[in-house]
């Protein structure tokens, strides 16, 4: 399997701007001062969009510590932390972290923290993630869906996007990634898998039974589901709120 965690770490030191939008003005050749107050003026749009689902949903939504997991440059972290009192971002590569940090004071925020992993027993009042899961194996995406459902504190909110399927208009990293296949009308299964590229995005789609239910099964029972395409990836913004503790049975 595709070891997506060297990419990103690639991906930070190379390109961290491109890897989180891939629009030509956000490559490093390109980069300018405007071009980041783009960056984040999209971030902060976005999670405007999010807060209004789920306010729309969860009138009394105000969740006092958040979490944005894959968080990059902290595009989505520091628009966060206008709506909590604190918020972590996590994410697996030291230099978008390192860029994050530099950029956290010409945002004038003060109530974001940069890990590179979840601090034991820390728990969550909101777990977002967006564009993120997306690029990791569902092998160990299911993984760590499980772990961030579990931070979350009864009462708490998820924001959590993942892709499930693809159309014609996307195949590009599915080519990229595999050497053979088996294809047999109704099913595709991977007989050789192409791993000698380091530093490349890869799509990969998530089991919607598997998470829906991974969600009723930490107490998350009211959800509401938001569709996505984008260029032929399809997804969903996952809005949810947990009412009760997790079931065991």
């Amino acid at each position: 399997m595709r070891n997506t965690a060297d990419d990103w770490k690639a991906i930070g030191a190379t390109e961290p701007w491109y890897g989180v939008l891939s629009a030509p003005e956000f490559l490093t050749a390109n980069i300018t001062e405007e071009a980041k107050e783009r960056f984040y003026l999209q971030g902060r749009s976005e999670i405007a969009a999010v807060t209004s689902s789920l306010r729309q949903q969860y009138p009394d939504f105000s969740p006092r510590i958040g979490l944005d997991f894959g968080t990059g440059l902290g595009r989505l972290a520091f628009p966060m932390a206008k709506v909590c009192e604190h918020v972590y971002g996590i994410d697996i590569s030291p230099d978008m972290l390192a860029e994050a940090g530099r950029q956290q004071a010409g945002q004038n925020v003060r109530n974001v923290s940069f890990c590179n992993v979840l601090p034991d027993g820390l728990t969550f009042d909101w777990v977002n993630t967006y564009i993120v899961m997306q690029h990791i194996p569902p092998r160990t995406g299911y993984t760590i869906l499980s772990d961030l459902l579990s931070r979350l504190n009864v009462g708490g909110f998820t924001s959590i996007h993942l892709t499930y399927a693809h159309d014609k208009r996307y195949s590009g990293t599915m080519e990229r990634d595999t050497c053979a296949v088996q294809y047999d009308g109704e099913s595709m299964t991977v007989l050789e898998e192409n791993n000698t590229q380091v530093g490349h995005q890869s799509m990969f789609d998530y089991n919607l039974n598997k998470v829906l239910f991974m969600f009723v099964r930490k107490g998350i029972a009211k959800i509401i589901l938001e569709a996505t395409d984008h260029g032929g990836n399809h997804g969903f913004w996952i809005f949810g709120r947990k009412w009760n503790a997790q079931s065991n049975g």
